[in-house]
């Protein structure tokens, strides 16, 4: 018995550290103008290409840096989350105008299969940033965005790479103590009480 009211009392402690949502922005602000990004942990994502991605000075709405890709047109962008329960996912992508932009996000699990995309049109003449956002249930392992249009693909610029994960809060150690020795006293107590009885 005593050893049954044992485990439930850890099972309560245990379950009781919990994850939480938190939200991570990435607006390369931060890196120097021509600093390749391929491959780099952000803090929970690695940007992935063929072609290199850079950091640039170009901002379609003039305020601040974005990422584009050298050679500007080739292969879309890919950004492969290393944290878990990624579930929302937004990017701005946008150009300068010149020819009309067929922008998307789509997002992938871990096996590959796409859960979640969405599009956009940026008109030919337009010079703006356009907010592209994917909501799941399942966990997103990667996204590609980028733009169909022709003769130039994925000839956009990308900033603001917004997700949620789930943060696990680590209990510290001296709380996460003081729980257990309450509970393990609690439950001392109540058997001492049920021998005597």
């Amino acid at each position: 018995m005593f050893r049954t009211q044992l485990c439930a009392a850890a099972l309560v402690v245990l379950t009781s550290i919990g994850a939480s949502a938190a939200t991570k922005t990435i607006d390369f602000e931060a890196f120097a103008p021509g600093t390749v990004l391929n491959d780099v942990d952000l803090g929970g994502v690695k940007l992935k290409s063929q072609d290199n991605i850079l950091v640039s000075t170009s901002d379609p709405t003039g305020l601040g840096q974005t990422i584009e890709k050298d050679p500007f047109f080739g292969k879309p962008y890919k950004a492969k989350f290393m944290v878990s329960g990624v579930r929302n996912v937004s990017i701005d992508v946008g150009d300068f105008g010149g020819d009309e932009d067929k922008m998307f996000l789509k997002a992938y699990n871990a096996s590959g299969d796409m859960i979640a995309k969405t599009k956009i049109t940026l008109d030919e003449f337009a010079s703006d940033m356009l907010t592209l956002s994917v909501s799941t249930t399942e966990d997103i392992k990667q996204v590609v965005f980028g733009s169909k249009n022709s003769p130039f693909p994925h000839s956009v610029y990308a900033d603001n790479l917004a997700f949620d994960y789930a943060e696990t809060a680590p209990v510290p150690l001296p709380a996460g103590a003081f729980l257990m020795l309450t509970a393990l006293a609690g439950l001392g107590f109540v058997a001492r009480r049920r021998k005597a009885a």
